[in-house]
């Protein structure tokens, strides 16, 4: 049901990039965005010095029964048509998955935010991922790789992921070659290269890929249409292992059962 859910209410929540100061990580879980846009609108809504609270603010400041502070909120949170998910109690007691989907509708509903003028920011980040793109993603999570993808490109753009996928499918992995975080201030993006040219050389021997006009700065750059290229020939290559690893191998030597059963 939270899934359901989930879909519903973390639709919006790419847009919240564009609280990310430059140079910040933005290679959050899409699930954590609405908790940041709910720490800068309590940070901007300070009561303006010299100012009296009201009446009813100040009640309930002072109340100290938590469930009915938390009634009160919610009350609150009633007029504005968003008081669903929670209850009191859930509020107390902290649930995670009610509380942040009653956070998440909250910003859909009344965002606050307003596209900024002139702001350095790639606005094709806020387009939400494609099926075909989760489906990469969740593979590539189910088989326990780490870190966890949260972000199919930005997330492997040092190449850590895509050569642990590599030990996966039986490609051997010289680690000594590999660098690893931390990376170095000094540098960084360099390692990380040196990372990509490897996981391209891994692919075209001994993998065997087909990586024609594919190169370790593409991976490095995040470019979607050349490292969908390689990530496709490396869950091709796991599901093909998989399926003749089944009793009833005879029925994957037919090429099309292969590639349907790849792009599953």
């Amino acid at each position: 049901f939270f899934k359901i859910v989930a879909i519903s209410v973390f639709h919006s929540t790419p847009i919240l990039l564009m609280l990310f100061a430059h140079g910040e990580s933005r290679r959050l879980n899409p699930s954590q965005l609405p908790i940041c846009w709910w720490l800068l609108i309590k940070s901007a809504c300070i009561f303006p010095k010299g100012k009296k609270l009201g009446w009813r603010r100040r009640q309930n400041k002072e109340e100290t029964d938590d469930l009915k502070r938390a009634e009160s909120m919610l009350q609150q949170a009633d007029k504005l048509g968003c008081r669903q998910f929670v209850t009191p109690a859930d509020v107390v007691s902290g649930n995670p998955k009610l509380n942040l989907a009653f956070v998440a509708n909250l910003f859909n509903k009344y965002p606050a935010l307003t596209k900024p003028e002139n702001q350095d920011i790639d606005w094709t980040l806020l387009e939400g991922e494609t099926r075909e793109e989760r489906t990469f993603r969740n593979w590539m999570n189910s088989l326990g790789v780490n870190p966890h993808v949260n972000h199919l490109y930005a997330d492997l753009q040092d190449a850590l992921v895509i050569l642990q996928l590599y030990e996966r499918i039986k490609v051997p992995v010289d680690w000594s070659k590999v660098n690893k975080p931390p990376y170095p201030k000094l540098g960084a993006n360099m390692k990380k290269l040196e990372n990509c040219n490897y996981a391209v050389e891994l692919g075209k021997h001994p993998a065997k890929f087909s990586l024609v006009g594919i190169g370790g700065q593409d991976l490095n750059d995040g470019n979607q249409t050349l490292t969908l290229a390689l990530v496709w020939q490396l869950m091709r290559s796991q599901s093909t292992a998989y399926f003749k690893s089944l009793p009833w191998v005879g029925l994957v030597q037919n090429e099309p059962a292969v590639d349907c059963s790849s792009m599953a």
